[in-house]
């Protein structure tokens, strides 16, 4: 996974912060009796670590009230549950309940397939390259996050990014072993160093004692004792799957749309001088995500983005636009149709916009 794919898939406090990933009533998990290990050696064994093939249940929840804001109007409003497999080659397949139906994502390895059964239709799209390992937060920030099946569906993805952004500008310290999906675990725990400007306050990683994979993530914000996200697993197994599990083939009478044709109904993001549609100003838990965003021919470029009842007006020398704010991170689409997102205070991004 390149540098650049892990930012932008931890701007994911604009995914994260945008889509809500999960958040789970904390269980008791008491002491595990795991052999002792240091942070630094846990961590060089969690990017060591390789899934084999899998099935296991992940929670999701949304509960920071952005239903409505950049096309997440489909995100659920209560606790859900996601069903989850993997080959562990590569091949993937995500069950999330919907109030009319069910969403399902199946990544054969050649081609992405969002299944909605509630409207009988399917998204398709080319799988990711096999050197660039699928990532939940980077899907989401490249599908406009439409796909909330594979935002949250495997934490090892979601914990792996986390880690090779964060670790560079945090302190790192173990908290007492747990239990996490019946499974003894680790408690690794990143806090940002002073100089960070940030609105989180510290992010858990639960580690399998045994793989050593990411179970669970969990992200705290400052001035809060209650986790404001969670993405992990209450169910987990490591067993060979069903081949049929990753085939998709869609029905008579199913509606296929290509992803890029879906783009293209609503705008696409729109390059600036420079030929970019998107940029990142800092790094570590301080990076912002500037992004251009694109309208329908004749619309404003906050149209249908930033609806008045989620957001504020904002000004300064950058422009003007609307700022909308999470206990975890804010974002600010701006009139000449920017972007800008991060686990930030808003002056932050301002800031960067005005580079």
């Amino acid at each position: 996974m390149t540098s650049r794919r892990i930012a932008l898939a931890l701007t994911g406090a604009a995914a994260v912060l945008l889509a809500a990933l999960v958040i789970v009533p904390a269980a008791t998990r008491p002491p595990t009796g795991l052999p002792p290990v240091g942070a630094a050696e846990l961590i060089n064994s969690i990017h060591r670590a390789r899934s084999g093939p899998l099935s296991g249940t992940v929670h999701l929840d949304e509960q920071l009230g952005l239903a409505g804001f950049g096309g997440l109007s489909g995100m659920p409003s209560a606790s859900r549950i996601a069903r989850l497999w993997s080959d562990g080659a590569g091949r993937h397949r995500v069950s999330l309940p919907t109030d009319g139906g069910e969403r399902t994502i199946v990544d054969d390895g050649a081609t992405v397939w969002s299944w909605d059964s509630a409207t009988r239709s399917v998204i398709r799209r080319p799988a990711p390259a096999e050197h660039t390992p699928p990532d939940p937060l980077d899907r989401f920030l490249h599908t406009g996050g439409g796909d909330v099946g594979e935002l949250m569906g495997n934490p090892m993805d979601t914990a792996s990014a986390v880690l090779t952004m964060l670790e560079p500008s945090s302190s790192v310290r173990l908290d007492p072993t747990a239990l996490v999906a019946d499974r003894p675990a680790y408690q690794l725990v990143l806090d940002p160093v002073p100089t960070e400007r940030t609105l989180l306050r510290e992010v858990r990683v639960a580690v399998d004692g045994q793989t050593r994979l990411p179970l669970e993530v969990t992200v705290l914000a400052n001035g809060s004792a209650e986790p404001a996200l969670r993405i992990g697993f209450s169910k987990l197994t490591f067993a060979p799957q069903d081949p049929a599990l990753f085939a998709f083939a869609p029905g008579a009478g199913v509606t296929v749309r290509d992803h890029t044709s879906l783009i293209s109904s609503v705008g696409p993001a729109t390059p600036d001088a420079g030929g970019h549609t998107e940029s990142l100003v800092g790094q570590g838990w301080d990076t912002v995500l500037i992004r251009r965003v694109g309208t329908r021919a004749g619309a404003p470029p906050t149209a249908g983005v930033a609806p008045p009842r989620l957001s504020t007006p904002i000004s300064g020398g950058w422009g003007h636009g609307r700022l909308v704010s999470t206990p975890i991170g804010n974002a600010v689409l701006t009139s000449d149709g920017r972007l800008a997102v991060g686990a930030v205070p808003a002056q932050v991004l301002t800031e960067a916009l005005s580079r």
